[in-house]
């Protein structure tokens, strides 16, 4: 019996090198091309991945066994990879690989991104490969993206109910709570100011006074680094909860209606701090406010 010619397979027509089977091959793939639905012969895999719509613009081929991507959910464009009913994603943001490239050739396209793109290349691509260019790229860049312009873009996108819901469903995603825990971490470890800060300022919210921005570092300098209580050297290097361990010290304190501001703080070691307590001061200890 004859075998029958698979027409789909082009190691066929390579294996018989002959002038009118590689006519007829060249024929087929130019109607494929031109076709309502987009094929797309791998000779590698010795397959035809046939993909939904001629837009999907697949240029590269892709693989399953690429560690960067996987099988999932179908796409909201209905990206079928291979038949088989999903969508073929990548794991850094979980998009399907056929909207991103879809996307990113759609963005390139735009006018203002040509003539940036333009301008780019003409300010940096002269420049040797350096450490300089590379400052002068991310200098550019930085630039751009804190543009009033382009934050005012960002900030109106970020508001459409799609990408809410959208971002909200990312966000409960445990690898994501996980990952934001592990970084809100380390900025804490690094910025233990911060923490000490945001503790006083609840203190006085929930106290209804005045509120505003009390730098630590910069009322140690004001004050010399001089504990306002015994009059002793603070030392920077002792960590709470060590004895003389820098702290900042309300005069009025909050619970007597003193404000959270600059001119209500002082430097005062722990053990200084502790002692005093919330004891309110008498009118005439209450000169001591700064400004």
């Amino acid at each position: 019996m004859k075998k029958r010619l698979d027409i789909y397979n082009p190691l066929y027509y390579i294996s018989n090198a002959s002038n009118a089977e590689l006519f007829l091959l060249i024929l087929l793939i130019f109607k494929a091309v031109h076709s309502e639905t987009l094929i797309k012969f791998s000779v590698a895999s010795q397959s035809v991945l046939p993909f939904c719509r001629k837009d999907c613009k697949m240029s590269k081929e892709v693989k399953t066994t690429d560690a960067n991507k996987y099988l999932g959910a179908l796409c909201w464009r209905e990206h079928n990879w291979n038949n088989t009913g999903q969508s073929l994603r990548l794991k850094s943001n979980k998009q399907c690989v056929a909207c991103n490239r879809m996307y990113q050739d759609e963005y390139r396209e735009q006018p203002e991104v040509t003539t940036r793109q333009k301008e780019y290349h003409l300010e940096y691509d002269h420049l040797p490969i350096s450490v300089e260019r590379n400052k002068g790229r991310l200098g550019y860049w930085n630039e751009y993206n804190h543009h009033p312009d382009v934050e005012k873009r960002r900030k109106e996108h970020a508001q459409l109910p799609e990408i809410k819901e959208r971002t909200k469903k990312h966000n409960q995603l445990p690898e994501v709570k996980k990952r934001k825990n592990e970084i809100n971490k380390k900025y804490r470890q690094a910025h233990p100011e911060k923490g000490r800060e945001k503790c006083r300022k609840r203190n006085a919210l929930k106290r209804e006074v005045y509120i505003e921005d009390v730098p630590e570092l910069e009322i140690f300098e004001r004050d010399n680094y001089i504990c306002q209580i015994c009059r002793k050297k603070v030392v920077l290097d002792k960590k709470w909860p060590h004895p003389l361990s820098p702290t900042l010290d309300h005069i009025v304190p909050l619970s007597c209606g003193g404000e959270h501001s600059k001119k209500n703080v002082r430097i005062v070691h722990l053990k200084c701090n502790l002692s005093k307590g919330n004891r309110c001061l008498p009118e005439g200890e209450q000169l001591l406010l700064f400004g």
